[in-house]
């Protein structure tokens, strides 16, 4: 009797894990984003990645290195709703306004503007200008305020419709996301649906790494900010910051300089790259 007790115990337990996993489910791409939803009201954003697909080990990787990051995001976040409120509702408000306009409060757009390649191939020189330093701060506060929001918001305007039987596209509000290329997901062998990165989409395809060495760089890139962001949650829950302004011109501080060596030591390897191939087109053979 008393083994029968123990196994009933286990298979309840069982049961109980199951039922637990059981909304993170990637049966189908409507699932798939459903799941990602579940995983932020969860307070699970480090799981996030799990449902883009990785064409490489060194993808996967980097998509480890960004969870973690995507884990300490939140926790920021939750830390400064606590702490700011009524700031963080004005900036929300501002945010919105700023969507409806078409306006992009996207860090990776801010970022990769102020610190990629400036006009023709010739990147900037120098110190970071004041408004490439305020407009990295105001991103970084819309970022910081309410990261995910967007993604527990929207989630009614999102759908796929099936391009074939194991691709689909993303849509919102019944229209496609990014276009003309859009953004698609696709099914493994094992029956889940995954989230693709469009890497063709100009903007996306220029920095997409490529090789080993640029998937390193872009892992310091995004463990500098991790490390910044761990940082700025014990700032917020020990009062070492008083208003959120505070908290973005801190997170400038600390992660801008490192940020930008970052994208120039990218941009550097990547010159080194074209100039190793275009030698090798020339040398005699």
């Amino acid at each position: 009797m008393r083994m029968l007790h123990v196994m009933t115990v286990v298979c309840l337990g069982a049961c109980l894990l199951g039922c637990e996993r059981s909304p993170y489910s990637q049966a189908s791409p409507d699932e798939t984003i459903q799941t990602a939803r579940l995983m932020v009201e969860r307070g699970e954003a480090s799981r996030l990645p799990d449902l883009i697909w990785a064409a490489n080990e060194d993808e996967r990787r980097l998509f480890t290195h960004l969870g973690r990051m995507l884990g300490s995001l939140q926790k920021l976040g939750v830390a400064i709703q606590a702490k700011f409120p009524q700031e963080v509702g004005e900036l929300k408000a501002r945010a919105e306004e700023a969507a409806n306009k078409g306006q992009s409060t996207s860090l990776l757009s801010q970022m990769t503007q102020s610190m990629g390649p400036q006009r023709g191939n010739r990147r900037r020189q120098g110190p970071p200008s004041d408004a490439e330093r305020s407009a990295f701060d105001d991103t970084l506060s819309n970022l910081f305020a309410d990261p995910y929001g967007f993604l527990e918001r929207s989630s009614e305007r999102l759908s796929t419709v099936y391009i074939t039987d194991n691709t689909a596209a993303v849509m919102w509000d019944k229209k496609p996301v990014l276009p003309p290329l859009g953004l698609a997901m696709k099914q493994e062998t094992n029956g889940d649906w995954y989230i693709v990165i469009p890497t063709a989409l100009p903007g996306i395809s220029s920095a997409w790494p490529r090789s080993k060495e640029e998937y390193q760089v872009w892992g310091s890139l995004i463990t500098t900010l991790d490390k910044t962001i761990i940082d700025l949650t014990a700032d917020v829950e020990l009062g070492r910051v008083t208003t959120l302004d505070e908290v973005s011109k801190r997170a400038g501080e600390k992660a801008f300089i490192p940020a930008a060596m970052v994208f120039y030591a990218f941009g550097q390897l990547r010159d080194a790259q074209k100039k190793e191939a275009a030698q090798s087109v020339t040398a005699p053979k």
